[in-house]
Formats: structure tokens, C-alpha cells, sequence
């Protein structure tokens, strides 16, 4: 007997179909306000009396120790700006 293909029996195969492409989304730049606060060039100084020696000591380059020991002061900020 010869051999009869049935419809069913023949093997169909499926078109591949690529998954999509998808652009990413455009997220515009955040608006970024105006700020509420702005400090610039802060200096603080602890310790007895005025620091304008200390804050001079520190523009000039003094460490902190030789600071404490000619003013007994200490500079902790020295031209913070945020």
C-alpha cells in the first residue's frame, strides 16, 4: 500500500514572529526649583572670644592643632558652601 498523508499529518511550521520593539520612554529633565535656602562661604569657630584669628590662621593655611594652641579656639567649618 503507498503511503496517503493524511491534511492533518503534514508538519506545518509557524512564522516566527520577533517580539516588538519597544523605545524607551522620554522622561523630560525634573524641573529643579529655585532653592529655598543658599549658604555660601560659611566659617564656624568654637571656642572663648572672637574668631577673627583663627579664621585668619585657617586662610593661611594653619593646621588645626597649631590654631588650638595659639587661640585655644577650633575651627570646624572652614568655607562651606551648599
Amino acid at each position: 500500500m503507498g503511503s496517503e498523508r493524511g491534511h492533518g499529518d503534514a508538519a506545518i511550521s509557524e512564522p516566527v514572529i520577533p517580539d516588538p520593539v519597544i523605545p524607551d520612554p522620554v522622561i523630560p529633565d525634573p524641573v529643579i526649583p529655585d532653592p529655598v535656602i543658599a549658604v555660601e562661604g560659611v566659617w564656624k569657630v568654637f571656642g572663648a572670644g572672637k574668631p577673627d584669628r583663627a579664621n585668619a590662621m585657617a586662610r593661611d593655611g594653619a593646621s588645626r592643632h597649631e590654631i588650638q594652641q595659639a587661640t585655644g579656639q577650633t575651627v570646624a567649618v572652614r568655607d562651606v558652601t551648599f
